[in-house]
């Protein structure tokens, strides 16, 4: 198994990193992708991927919830992807969820013109951010790790613009539809990111999955996030990829092992590179 989507070098893991790093081998995954946040977490996540070579892979991008300076922020993107290789760009994309979610506080109150402005604003910094770290995709072929929270329809329509058949990457942790995901397809080489959610007791992610297919899957942890059932609630980790493997194989009536091969299979070709010279 490959995790697709991993923060190993989150202070999370600062106490056992070598002993979760044991755990997933002893389960069977064979390479971690680490998600890049902002440039606060990058030397930590450079230091990561050389105490693990061959075994972590580091990623560059801006997570959108991490935006606060565009400008500095996209020159720092820029100058990290001309100062080496990179397995992918990535997570990038839109996040609207703490500004949905402080509209429905507001309802039935008067919000001020300001805090629909800020909030504006900050979705149109998103956008660009993301429009931008798209282009660099296409110049570099790289493929993108796209986070996109309460934010689908903006999402969808940036892919949409930008529509090619170099365009490839992961959709994290999705959460659509079966349709969006269908139109997602239709923008690029697409793979969907499956994790702990699909192991959650009224999750309807389950569901859909036979409408994406299992050559369009691949599997991720979000460690330290996201940690599937039973471990709901604590800390994640890619040991825990099993679990996730298993739901998976539940679904399409076939094994955990056949889960695993598959979608080592479309990592490898979708990030391809170094993740190819590993043994899947």
């Amino acid at each position: 198994m490959i995790d697709t989507h991993i923060h190993l070098y989150d202070p999370d893991f600062d106490a056992d990193r070598d002993e979760v790093v044991a755990r997933a081998k002893a389960a069977g995954v064979k390479a971690m992708v680490l998600a890049s946040v902002s440039e606060k977490e990058y030397d930590a996540m450079l230091r990561t991927e050389a105490r693990y070579p061959h075994y972590c892979f580091a990623s560059i991008g801006l997570q959108p919830e991490e935006l606060h300076d565009l400008e500095k922020q996209m020159q720092w993107v820029e100058t990290g992807l001309k100062s080496r290789k990179w397995l992918a760009i990535g997570e990038v994309g839109l996040d609207y969820h703490y500004d949905n979610a402080a509209s429905q506080k507001q309802k039935g109150e008067s919000a001020s013109i300001h805090d629909y402005t800020s909030v504006e604003l900050n979705h149109r910094q998103q956008q660009e951010a993301f429009r931008q770290q798209i282009r660099w995709a296409l110049d570099y072929d790289l493929p993108l790790l796209i986070h996109s929270r309460d934010a689908f329809q903006d999402t969808l329509r940036i892919l949409q613009e930008n529509k090619n058949s170099r365009l490839r990457g992961v959709m994290h942790c999705y959460s659509g539809s079966a349709e969006w995901g269908k139109e997602i397809m239709k923008c690029g080489d697409f793979y969907f990111g499956i994790g702990g959610v699909v192991t959650f007791k009224n999750a309807k992610l389950g569901s859909i999955l036979p409408s994406l297919g299992m050559d369009r899957l691949v599997l991720e942890t979000d460690a330290p996030y996201l940690a599937p059932t039973p471990h709901r609630g604590t800390r994640n980790e890619s040991a825990y990829l099993t679990l996730v493997a298993q739901k998976i194989a539940e679904v399409f009536g076939t094994s955990s092992d056949e889960i695993g091969k598959i979608t080592d299979k479309n990592a490898c070709q979708l990030l391809g590179n170094e993740l190819n010279s590993i043994d899947t």
